[in-house]
């Protein structure tokens, strides 16, 4: 089990501070910051935290990319606005689609590497195993 300063060092290194810095904050010597980053348990529920962090971002950033949207497409279906504006926005729309699309087909072929990879991984294990 984890102890206070462990997880205070969580937190600081999720925040982006130093190694240096956290061990001083937290009245540890460095090595031993550096000890826990070889532990396993600490290792787990540092990258817990970074998951938590990150989903928080990312669902705050779709909460605006959210209204964003809808401020753009009400820009660019709106008549009382001046039609280069509705057509600004309806291009920048656009160009938002179209980078999405393109940043899913990239994910995509990078699952489907670590497919392949992991595939290859498993045939040599079972050739070694075959082989003993």
């Amino acid at each position: 089990m984890l102890n206070g300063k462990q997880f205070d060092a969580i937190e600081k290194m999720i925040s982006g501070a130093s190694q240096v810095d956290i061990a001083k904050s937290i009245g540890i010597d460095r090595t031993t910051l550096y000890r826990w980053t070889k532990d396993e348990e600490f290792m787990v529920e540092l990258e817990a935290h970074r998951t938590d962090s990150r989903d928080r971002v990312i669902g705050g950033f779709s909460a605006l990319l959210d209204r964003l949207i809808a401020n753009i497409d009400e820009l660019a279906t709106d008549k009382t606005v001046a039609p280069s504006i509705r057509l600004q926005a309806s291009q920048y729309g656009i160009n938002m689609a179209l980078m999405l699309k393109k940043n899913e087909a990239a994910k995509d072929q990078v699952k489907d590497q670590e497919s392949k990879k992991e595939t290859t991984k498993e045939f040599f294990t079972q050739l070694k195993a075959v082989g003993e």
